[in-house]
């Protein structure tokens, strides 16, 4: 809670959310580093805080997304857009009920986007790992001339056979350097028995 006075986080409180307390962006990104808070809250009005900077460096440096509190009828922000981190914003005064279901909403939501980046991460990773895969068998391949499953089926069984880990293989083929053909030879007659 990034605030100017202690409306909003003594309503959070009362409805049973944790809330650390913080008067401006220098001390709302110390508390980011050190609890990694789910949800930041950034009352505009608070003294020296850029809702938009604040927002973004959040995001961009703790990756903790934000909600906005603005006045509705006074800040520019209302109707536009919301900035990069920023869930969405939060017209004050909020009844109490309306403040928690809103709250609940964006730690849902963020916490969602969180298992989408995580899983992004994991398939990226993947995807790299069976990039290397590919071009090993592709070299096996082209230096023996045989087919795709046949050159798989054959790094897969070798590097079963010394207990190594496919992938492991994969990079040990893409770079060895004057000793690859022998490798893949190596590899060939693993197979052929």
């Amino acid at each position: 809670m990034v605030e100017h006075d202690r409306l909003l986080s003594a309503e959070l409180s009362a409805s049973g959310f944790p809330v650390l307390r913080c008067r401006g962006p220098l001390q709302a990104l110390q508390l980011g580093l050190q609890h990694r808070p789910q949800l930041a809250l950034i009352d505009a009005e608070a003294p020296g805080a850029n809702p938009t900077t604040l927002a973004r460096r959040l995001w961009e440096e703790l990756h903790i997304e934000c909600l906005v509190a603005i006045n509705g009828d006074t800040h520019p922000g209302a109707g536009q857009p919301c900035p990069p981190g920023t869930l969405g914003y939060l017209i004050k005064p909020p009844q109490q009920s309306q403040l928690r279901s809103l709250v609940t909403l964006a730690l849902n939501y963020a916490a969602e986007r969180r298992r989408h980046a995580e899983t992004h991460t994991r398939l990226s990773g993947a995807i790299d790992r069976n990039r290397e895969i590919s071009v090993a068998v592709g070299i096996y391949m082209e230096r023996l001339q045989v087919e795709q499953e046949e050159a798989f089926e054959a790094l897969r069984g070798y590097a079963r056979a010394n207990q190594q880990k496919l992938l492991e293989l994969a990079r040990t083929v893409i770079h060895a350097r004057e000793d690859k053909q022998e490798l893949v030879q190596r590899i060939a007659r693993h197979y052929a028995r």
